[in-house]
């Protein structure tokens, strides 16, 4: 009996160390089992956060619906799901697309190569066809020609200057003449007397530009 004693409790004995064993070997399998969870529950929760975040803002590369600009020619607009842009209207020119006061395409202001006297500048059509560009500043009004693509005249004479010129039908130099103020030629300044028949014998000295 003692024997049987002894053997029973040795058995016990090596059943309970196994079952702890076993348990400690669940529990560490648990927890391990646990952690990655832990970090992947973490993991997915900055995701869906990010997610929502996303959302407030266009994509890369995309557009705010409803916004417009110009690309070139073309007038676009930003189609309903910010996406991409969309041509609405070609215009005739890159320099006639604007976005102000108003998303629309100006009117050309004048013709390819076109050319007018403003004033006395002569100016031709910009590239971009919204204006015109100055060429070159005529000596004045009538000095400048639009016509056969535009120049100016050279004027006749500077300002203030004097000449001794004959007179209507006369062979003397016996008129002083100055410059016009348009610069287009002269105009009779003083008849020194010859031309008009008076007694005295007064002509137009060309060295002095004076009657004498």
């Amino acid at each position: 009996m003692g024997v049987l004693a002894s053997l029973s409790s040795i058995i016990a004995a090596c059943v309970g160390d196994a079952s702890t064993t076993d348990s400690q070997s669940d529990s560490g399998a648990s927890s391990d089992s646990a952690a990655p969870g832990a970090d992947g529950g973490a993991t997915q929760d900055a995701g869906t956060s990010g997610s929502s975040e996303g959302g407030a803002t266009p994509a890369d590369g995309g557009c705010v619906a409803g916004e417009k600009h110009c690309d070139g020619l073309a007038l676009q607009n930003c189609n309903a799901d910010g996406k991409a842009f969309v041509t609405i209207e070609q215009c005739q020119t890159a320099a006639l697309c604007t976005k102000s006061p108003a998303d629309h395409c100006l009117a050309p202001a004048c013709s390819t190569d076109q050319v007018r006297c403003n004033v006395a500048a002569l100016e031709k059509c910009a590239p971009g066809r919204d204006g015109y560009v100055l060429v070159s500043q005529c000596a004045s009004v009538p000095l400048c020609s639009a016509q056969d693509g535009g120049s100016c005249t050279p004027p006749a004479c500077a300002i203030n200057d004097l000449m001794c010129m004959v007179c209507a039908n006369m062979a003397a130099n016996d008129c002083l003449m100055m410059c016009k103020a348009d610069r287009t030629g002269f105009v009779l300044k003083q008849d020194c007397g010859l031309a008009q028949g008076k007694p005295n014998d007064e002509s137009c000295n060309p060295v002095t530009l004076a009657c004498q």
